[in-house]
């Protein structure tokens, strides 16, 4: 007894010291950057501040209905002090960091993988930027770490439904800040009631009694959120970018609209030839034509987007081949390191070296990037034709989760938008990092006890 006694207590204390230095691990590289760099604030943090206003001083005569409000809710929470708001980012950093820790802690049953998933996020530099920056990749990645976290402890029978319910809460808030998420929620609850339903209790009212906890806030959240921008906008959508989006993919093949968008269209032309001689791609021509568009047409925003909408959707059923094309092309890049602590990504300092003393550091770390990017979708492909992987690896329903939620975003990004696409993944790049990181160290250990009981 005494002896069981001692063990748990050094595991408890090893525990404990994992944690410790995880957290001035995190501290300590939040600290370093804070000291190189001042906040960001990108043309989107513009959007973001505006509509802080708007819902501070209860005003929505200039309301867009272009950005979601959970976002500038914290910008306004901290009374627009940008050096606040990110310190409060770098705190997410750190629960984030513990989460994670948590989370493949468990999945493996590994304190030490449980450490290095942690660390994977703690010490990842365009984490770090997106913490210091004035956008909602944090707040974002901050939820939906959180709601993965929920999901896997309620993955057990006699689970609390006030569990199953924060799954869902979480999930809906995440997409309430970062509008390419609204599948989460229904992909959640779908996931809860199929393993409910066939590794718990064969019960189809207990599975839809889950699928229905995690559902509902959604249908609360997103659903309230949506029939106010109808109110305001006319348009029943989380956000009424979406047409502007599209035409970031249909810009490029845009001379093939039919007459009835012949204004819009030669408008656009007129900045897209601007766009290709300064920048080489047609991508964001939007961003820079909106203002003329607006004035020459007379349309407001959400007018613009929804017949933005209507081009692309005629482009896109008529030109199938050039859009799938550039789909394909963002699905690529959604794969790509981020760096915009120069506000010129991580590919256009590797090529042009724009910031020359950047590059050494970039091309490790996007070396790093790489091979964790490469384990995480090669990995599956591994499991199934190779027999020793499978007899060392159990392929765990939290694991296929992971993939369920990245391989949901990564084509649903690529089918809506082109240009940045590498940034879309930052809120789900801290489970594919840490889940690549796990999977290597999980094999390595399990072909070291191998070699070493052969060895004896």
């Amino acid at each position: 007894m005494r002896t069981f006694k001692t063990a748990l207590e050094i595991n408890v204390s090893g525990e404990r010291n994992k944690i410790i230095w995880l957290l001035v691990a995190a501290f300590v590289a939040r600290l370093a950057f804070a000291l190189i760099y001042d906040p960001f604030i990108f043309r989107d943090s513009d959007d973001y501040l505006q509509l802080a206003r708007i819902i501070g001083s209860g005003d929505y005569s200039g309301y867009n209905g272009a950005r979601t409000p959970l976002y500038p809710l914290v910008i306004l929470l901290f009374d627009f002090n940008v050096h606040t708001v990110v310190i409060f980012q770098f705190c997410l950093g750190l629960l984030i960091t513990l989460v994670i820790y948590q989370s493949f802690k468990r999945i493996f049953a590994s304190s030490t993988i449980g450490f290095a998933a942690g660390l994977s996020y703690a010490l990842n530099p365009s984490q770090l930027v997106f913490e210091y920056a004035l956008l909602t990749e944090t707040a974002a990645t901050a939820l939906i770490s959180f709601s993965f976290f929920a999901f896997i402890i309620s993955l057990k029978k006699g689970c609390s439904p006030r569990l199953v319910l924060l799954v869902g809460t979480l999930s809906s808030l995440a997409a309430l800040t970062k509008p390419l998420f609204q599948f989460l929620p229904l992909l959640l609850s779908l996931l809860i009631a199929c393993f409910y339903y066939f590794n718990i209790e064969r019960r189809l009212f207990g599975a839809l009694t889950r699928f229905s906890l995690v559902i509902l806030p959604a249908l609360v959240i997103l659903g309230g959120w949506s029939l106010f921008n109808y109110e305001r906008t006319g348009s029943f959508a989380v956000t009424t970018m979406t047409g502007f989006n599209l035409s970031n993919h249909t810009g490029a093949f845009i001379e093939f609209a039919p007459e009835e968008y012949a204004q819009i269209r030669e408008i656009y032309l007129e900045h897209r030839k601007l766009a290709l001689k300064e920048t080489g791609t047609s991508s964001m021509t939007i961003w820079k034509a909106l203002d003329d568009l607006q004035a020459r047409t007379g349309l407001s925003f959400a007018e613009l987007s929804r017949r933005f909408m209507d081009m692309s959707i005629y482009l896109v059923c008529h030109h199938p081949a050039r859009y799938l094309r550039s789909a394909a092309k963002s699905f690529v890049i959604f794969w790509l390191p981020t760096w915009y602590a120069g506000k010129a990504g991580w590919l256009a300092v590797v090529r042009h070296g724009m910031e020359p003393a950047q590059r050494p550091f970039l091309i490790f770390y996007g070396a790093i990037h790489a091979a964790c990017m490469l384990t995480f979708l090669g990995f599956p492909f591994l499991f199934l034709l190779c027999r020793r992987i499978r007899k060392y690896f159990r392929f765990k329903f939290e694991i296929f989760t992971i993939y369920a939620i990245v391989f949901a975003a990564a084509p649903f990004q690529a089918l809506i938008e082109y240009g940045e696409n590498a940034r879309y993944k930052q809120p789900v790049e801290p489970l594919v990092i840490a889940l690549a990181v796990s999977i290597m160290l999980h094999l390595y250990g399990n072909f070291r006890r191998r070699g070493q009981s052969e060895a004896s």
